[in-house]
Order: C-alpha cells, then structure tokens, then sequence
C-alpha cells in the first residue's frame, strides 16, 4: 500500500500541471526561446546539447530529454509538465524500493 500512497501524494501534489503555462524563471531558456531545443532531436541540436552550456549550465542529458519531448509532444507546456510528473513518479517509487530492500539499521554504530 506504499507505494499506492506514495503515487497518490505525488499526484495531490503536482496535480495542477494539466493548467500550467511554461514557468517565467527558466523554461524560456530551456524550452521556449531556445532554437536548438525547438528544433527536437537533429544532429546539429544533439551535437549542440552534447558540447554546449545552457543558462550557464552544462547538463546534456536534460538538454537531450527536453528535445525528446519537443519532439513527440512540441512546446506544448501540458506534456512536459507530465513528462516531469513522470520522472517525479518513477523517482519516489525508486527511493522507495532502494529504502525497503536497504538493511534496517541493528543498532548505534560503534566507532
């Protein structure tokens, strides 16, 4: 029942997404105004995500999965927003799974 709940509390919490425009902090950098980004997943804009910073940052893998939703869903905010969700799901389910089959502490730890 767990993981049910956790799945639950996610979705309460990140519930409004479905009525969400683009956040104005940095999705315009990411998403909207940025032209290798627009374009999906091209050569040029994988060599571009692979070798360039973004908003001062170097992150390809989010460059890479931000061109994958531009290219199955275009800059639609509703989709990426749950293409988020998602992650966000599949995050908590992991902690969980890693929590539950870590060993239970046996005590204070002895120096």
């Amino acid at each position: 029942l767990v993981p049910v709940f956790l799945i639950l509390i996610t979705l309460a919490a990140y519930g409004q997404i479905y009525h969400l425009d683009f956040v104005n902090y940095d999705d315009s950098a990411y998403v909207y105004e940025n032209q290798n980004v627009k374009k999906g997943i091209t050569s040029a804009s994988v060599k571009w995500a692979l070798t360039e910073f973004c908003a001062g940052n170097w992150h390809p893998l989010t460059m890479l999965s931000l061109m994958l939703d531009v290219e199955l869903f275009g800059v639609n905010p509703t989709a990426h927003h749950v293409i988020n969700l998602l992650f966000h799901l599949a995050n908590t389910l992991l902690l969980f799974f890693i929590f539950k089959r870590s060993p239970a502490e046996s005590g204070p730890a002895h120096l």
